[in-house]
């Protein structure tokens, strides 16, 4: 939950900040790739949850672990790509996404079989991820609306400074995992370890 404590959040952002970030950095001429970035940040997100499964197949001693769920999620990738590609960035993008999905439930059977995750709390702890990401999500859509029209830096600058503070603010107030790191690494800060009194 610590990693999609940071990561849903962030992609939940860039998504819908897609098309200023894409005109800031490249330029009009690139804004159709707007909705494949925000393609893009569903399959990462699909994806984050399980980053780290194939090093504890590592540490567990059955690397063959990883090799299974990567091959079957390059067929998956394969089927989708020749069911869904039209010859368009957009419709491959799509066959990643659903590719994604499918394979959300394989990788939570093999951590529940063999990295000993019992799949409920497993939800459970990615539940406060997702509500947070869907606040910031909310909140990124929402600041869209009133800002649009300004220069993409403009844009970019107003929803980094709601994002942080309002992602901060939901780690404490939806008490996440994240909430013990960020309190430990605040409490070095003479200040803010004032502020938040004795742990």
């Amino acid at each position: 939950a610590y990693i999609t404590g940071v990561m849903w959040p962030a992609l939940a952002v860039t998504a819908i900040y897609a098309e200023p970030i894409i005109r800031f950095l490249y330029g009009q001429r690139w804004l159709e790739c707007v909705p494949v970035v925000q393609q893009i940040c569903m399959v990462f997100a699909l994806a984050v949850p399980f980053g780290f499964n194939n090093a504890a197949y590592m540490a567990i001693g059955r690397p063959y672990l990883s090799t299974l769920p990567t091959a079957l999620d390059i067929a998956v990738k394969g089927l989708g790509v020749w069911l869904l590609y039209d010859g368009t960035l957009a419709s491959f993008a799509w066959a990643l996404v659903t590719a994604g999905v499918l394979m959300y439930p394989v990788h939570t059977f093999l951590q529940w079989r063999f990295l000993a995750f019992e799949q409920r709390p497993f939800l459970q702890a990615q539940g406060k991820s997702l509500v947070i990401a869907l606040l910031c999500l909310a909140v990124a859509w929402l600041a869209r609306e009133l800002t649009a029209g300004l220069p993409a830096l403009a844009e970019i600058a107003i929803i980094a400074a709601v994002a942080i503070p309002l992602w901060l603010a939901a780690i404490w107030v939806f008490d996440a995992p994240l909430r013990q790191e960020l309190e430990g690494a605040a409490r070095r800060i003479p200040l803010l370890s004032k502020w938040l009194g004795p742990a």
